[in-house]
């Protein structure tokens, strides 16, 4: 690493335009960690939600809410809602007035 090597913090800042930030918390993490590398991501990336079953379950239980769906599932309502999305489920319409 640059600062490793000799080079000065402010220098190594200006040389890879990266904010005082930045550099203080690469060095606390690799004093933490070991390393200085990118933690893993995509902790969400696995989907909550089977889609067949939530279909299944929306189709039997037309009239239950996003928060009793999402009771039942053992998810927040906003992945249900997101899950609906995805899968073109929408919200019940009133019918308009005629």
């Amino acid at each position: 690493m640059f600062v490793d090597e000799g080079g000065k913090k402010a220098d190594a800042c200006r040389l890879f335009r990266i904010g005082h930030d930045t550099l203080y918390r690469w060095l606390r993490q690799r004093v933490q960690e070991g390393s200085i590398q990118p933690r893993p991501r995509g902790k969400y990336k696995t989907r909550k939600l089977d889609d067949q079953k939530l279909r299944d379950y929306i189709s039997s239980h037309s009239d239950e809410t996003l928060s009793e769906i999402a009771a039942a599932f053992d998810v927040s309502h906003v992945a249900v809602w997101k899950a609906c999305k995805r899968l073109g489920i929408t919200h019940k319409k009133k019918p308009s007035i005629s």
